[in-house]
């Protein structure tokens, strides 16, 4: 027979793999066993379970589990919209400075040329700037997704970083926008 937990708050029995009271909401631990204490901040994982960032596709549910919280391995930051919008502003920030170099080595090309490269390259520094922010501030995903796609749209007056930066920024821009921890 599995022993039954029952709610602290209101006492309603509990099943034992569930952490939380269906009833009331409370969050219900079982005791501890020895080889489950903390040891200062530093657990001491058995043998058969998993250490922090390992997983071995087997769910470990039961009361001697309720303690137990492994560290999220995928989803607790948009990795993959920060490594593309991070490319496409280096690429929009290139393809501006190119523009810039480019029009100071020849006579003939007009100022607008040399104004519109060096908003190339503020948009490129903007997309990586945008970049950081989604890293280090993850509350922030839709805001920063969001800037970076109009910035990386917006590079389309100086061929969008190559066209490879505008393509990068976009698709790093909608998933920054629609990733959910």
């Amino acid at each position: 027979m599995v022993p039954r937990k029952t709610c602290t708050n209101c006492g309603a029995p509990i099943d034992p793999a569930w952490n939380n009271c269906p009833r009331c909401g409370a969050e219900v631990r079982m005791p501890v066993s020895p080889e489950f204490e903390d040891n200062g901040g530093a657990h001491s994982y058995p043998s058969y379970i998993p250490g922090p960032g390992v997983t071995y596709g087997a769910v470990h549910t039961g009361p001697e589990y309720a303690h137990v919280t492994a560290p999220a391995v995928y989803g607790d930051r948009p990795t993959a919209a920060f490594v593309l919008s991070l490319i496409a502003g280096v690429f929009i920030l290139l393809n501006g400075i190119t523009i810039v170099m480019g029009g100071s080595f020849l006579d003939t090309v007009l100022e607008e040329g040399m104004v519109i490269g060096a908003i190339g390259a503020a948009l490129g520094v903007g997309v990586l700037i945008s970049a950081m922010l989604l890293s280090s501030d993850r509350q922030r995903n839709t805001t920063m997704g969001a800037v970076i796609l109009i910035l990386s749209l917006a590079s389309i007056i100086i061929g969008g970083g190559f066209f490879i930066g505008l393509l990068l920024g976009a698709v790093g821009g909608i998933m920054a926008i629609v990733w959910r921890p």
